[in-house]
């Protein structure tokens, strides 16, 4: 049996214009008796409130799904970072070994696996192991300071004052916020590299689940960024490709230089840090990384555990005092730190965000009790894109061009480039370094000789004036020997 089904609510009227009748098409019933014959193309148009309640159901269920799976959040996000670094790479062996797409890719990838496995083996446990003796011994210097602290902070008058001042602080406004602050940005960091050390099976699987989603992205990619996100809404093709072609140059240019700066400050700290004897020197200089991410604030605290573990710790540089040790540890710190802010920082990110230092701060906050860790990684870029997404929102609603006068992101320099002008730079650095500290040496040296005749003279004098004194002093005491004789 063959049923006709018609939906001719929208032909049109005009039958010089009517368009010429579909061929049906013939589907089964679900009980299989019976065939269904259907013209196609009469689907009825929804209305206005049927869009609305599809798009709210659609929007909660999205919501919905974001809060049950939130925990995926982070790795999903960490896969994307990994594609947009590695996508250069594989694009790198896919023209110059000639060989596919997917060849390359999979190369990429093992040769990934190798040195992970090799860092692992190598750093890896070193730098698990430091965090965690860090972490350890910065709570015993607490606890070792509360005791040493606690009968004076606990006598009747020191309480009094302290409790008095402490209350009228926290209870400010400003009190509050700095407070709440602090607080916030230190349970960031110190709960990430606590759950980092507690949880490091759950971290090694969902590292290895971001890596082996990002191999499938870039695998499928075919080396076309953004191959898997289509756009036919007609009108809007010019408003997509401006809009993607922004939103990539803001990832890019500031994961690319992002890590870039992370690896050389990690490096450099390790190396000064090793070169001074300070102790946890991997650990502090993987924390000086981190704290880059986090304006004003992150250097702060990093300065703080340097000054607490140079100061503490057994043993310094050539015998130094502990305190000299600590202030030495925590200005070399901050003259490197400022180099960075100064030198290479501009050259590497040439400031593509365009967003102000205390946003990214109050970010920071933010998204580090959102996605922990990753959250402080990405408030730059999630802010620079929230930025670009809200101008377009309030152009479109405003009736104006949302791109008219727009200030767009310039296109990211080449990470050949970057590696390049940061070399010559911080060699046209070390070279004035080298020049400065020759002269210096020269002008010290000059000076000691100076200083070593000038005190050598006034020894000599002071040494002639005690003889002549003394000479003087035995030839009176003869004198009166002799008188009295």
């Amino acid at each position: 049996m063959i049923k006709v089904r018609m939906f001719d609510k929208y032909f049109l009227t005009n039958k010089n214009n009517k368009p010429a009748e579909p061929e049906p098409e013939i589907f089964e019933s679900p009980d299989g008796k019976e065939t269904i014959k259907v013209i196609p193309y009469r689907s009825p148009r929804w209305q206005r409130s049927t869009k609305y309640l599809v798009a709210s159901v659609i929007l909660m269920l999205l919501l919905a799904t974001l809060f049950f799976l939130r925990s995926l959040i982070s790795p999903i996000l960490v896969a994307v970072i990994m594609t947009y670094l590695f996508q250069p790479i594989s694009c790198f062996f896919n023209t110059k070994l000639n060989i596919s797409w997917k060849a390359s890719v999979i190369i990429l990838y093992v040769l990934l696996i190798l040195i992970i496995v090799g860092l692992a083996a190598w750093g890896g446990i070193s730098l698990a192991s430091q965090a965690e003796n860090l972490i350890n011994f910065l709570t015993q210097v607490f606890n070792d300071l509360t005791k040493q602290t606690s009968p004076t902070v606990n006598s009747p008058e020191s309480s009094t004052s302290i409790q008095q001042l402490l209350n009228s602080f926290s209870s400010s406004e400003t009190g509050t916020e700095i407070f709440s602050a602090i607080q916030n940005v230190l349970s960031g960091i110190t709960g990430s590299i606590g759950s980092l050390i507690s949880g490091f099976a759950s971290t090694v699987v969902s590292f290895f689940f971001s890596f082996g989603l990002s191999f499938f992205l870039l695998f499928e990619s075919d080396g076309v960024p953004g191959k898997t996100i289509s756009f036919n809404l007609e009108g809007y093709e010019y408003d997509f490709q401006k809009g993607r072609q922004q939103f990539t140059r803001i990832w890019n240019s500031f994961l690319r230089g992002q890590i870039l700066l992370m690896i050389f400050t990690i490096l450099l700290y390790f190396l000064v840090f090793m070169i001074l004897g300070l102790n946890y020197s991997l650990a502090l200089a993987f924390l000086m990384g981190l704290a880059r991410l986090i304006p004003y604030i992150g250097s702060t605290v990093a300065y703080i555990f340097f000054a607490i573990v140079a100061f503490y710790q057994p043993t310094t540089f050539l015998g130094m005092p502990h305190l000299n040790y600590a202030i030495m540890i925590v200005l070399i710190a901050f003259i490197i730190d400022k180099f960075m802010d100064s030198v290479l920082t501009p050259k590497v990110m040439a400031d593509t965000l365009k967003i102000h230092p205390a946003a990214v701060l109050v970010a920071a906050i933010v998204f580090s009790k959102l996605l922990g860790l990753i959250g402080i990684f990405l408030a730059a870029p999630i802010v620079a894109s929230f930025k670009l997404l809200i101008t377009y929102i309030y152009r479109k609603m405003t009736d104006q061009d949302p791109w008219e006068g727009f200030e767009t992101i310039a296109k990211p320099i080449p990470l050949r480039q970057i590696v390049k002008n940061s070399w010559e730079t911080s060699k046209k650095f070390l070279g004035e370094l080298v020049v400065f500290t020759i002269n210096f040496s020269k002008w010290l040296v000059q000076k000691f000789k100076t200083w070593s005749k000038f005190l050598s003279n006034n020894i000599k004098d002071f040494r002639e004036k005690r003889k002549d004194r003394k000479n003087h002093e035995q030839s009176g005491n003869q004198t009166a020997n002799h008188r009295s004789n």
